[in-house]
């Protein structure tokens, strides 16, 4: 993704969201946002460069000084660990959403949608589970499957790292939609996500999520959710495979997460 000269503030959740961290891990935490919205995706984390690089973007004299203040980040999962980059799932989210502005853009504006032009409010990834973290210089393992959208040879590093991001958000945050809001069986909840990331894409399951935070009047979930995902594909076609390495979709992709 190209990165942004800007990204939205929302000063009541920043307050919110931000009253359980030290004084010195929200100023870090600051730094390392606007790092991730400059840059256009995730911050590689994975050796002693980027630790380093990390420790001048903090201005901590010390790596062992940064290290405490970013446990404190991802312990209380403010930023995950995957596949060696710091992720923070909002961030990801409103990159999505810019580039998908500058795509309509490029191609005269905003086509029109089944749904009358609606646009998605923010899902509320609030109560995203934390990716365990690894430091560089352990041999980290995922502390999570790998599942057939991210396996080897399928997609490119850069395509993990965001499918893995949504990935996270679906079966945490979504999950939570049904089972509090819903009073849902956590293990019928993980079924039918699962059912549901058969036939679409990660992206659309939590654009359907987001649609759904704002019904508050739906009070059978399921049929609703599939209801939207198949006017969203009014084909019925299953989920695109994603382009294999070295091919010029993957090389594009890349580019656009600013790693070519």
């Amino acid at each position: 993704m190209t990165g942004l000269a800007w990204f939205p503030m929302y000063p009541r959740n920043w307050l919110v969201d931000t009253r359980v961290l030290s004084d010195r891990a929200r100023g870090f935490y600051a730094d390392i946002l606007c790092a991730i919205y400059a840059r256009g995706g995730p911050l590689p984390f994975n050796g002693q460069e980027d630790e380093d690089e990390l420790r001048k973007l903090g201005g901590y004299k010390q790596v062992r000084t940064m290290r405490a203040v970013l446990d404190e980040l991802l312990s209380k999962e403010k930023l995950h660990l995957i596949n060696g980059h710091l992720v923070n799932n909002r961030a990801m989210e409103e990159l999505a959403i810019a580039a998908r502005h500058r795509a309509n853009g490029a191609k005269g504006g905003r086509p029109p949608k089944a749904n009358g032009g609606f646009i998605p409010n923010k899902l509320d990834v609030s109560g995203v589970g934390i990716v365990e973290k690894q430091w560089p210089n352990q041999n980290p393992t995922q502390s999570h499957t790998v599942s057939k959208e991210t396996a080897p040879g399928a997609y490119s590093d850069e395509e993990k790292i965001e499918a893995d991001s949504l990935r996270v958000v679906i079966f945490s945050t979504c999950r939570k939609i049904l089972t509090e809001r819903y009073a849902m069986d956590d293990g019928k909840a993980r079924r039918i996500l699962g059912g549901l990331r058969k036939d679409h894409a990660d992206g659309e399951i939590v654009d359907a999520f987001t649609r759904l935070q704002a019904k508050p009047d739906i009070q059978d979930p399921i049929p609703w959710l599939k209801a939207v995902l198949k006017a969203a594909k009014p084909n019925g076609t299953a989920r695109p495979t994603a382009p294999a390495i070295g091919t010029p979709e993957a090389e594009q992709r890349a580019r656009e997460w600013g790693y070519r």
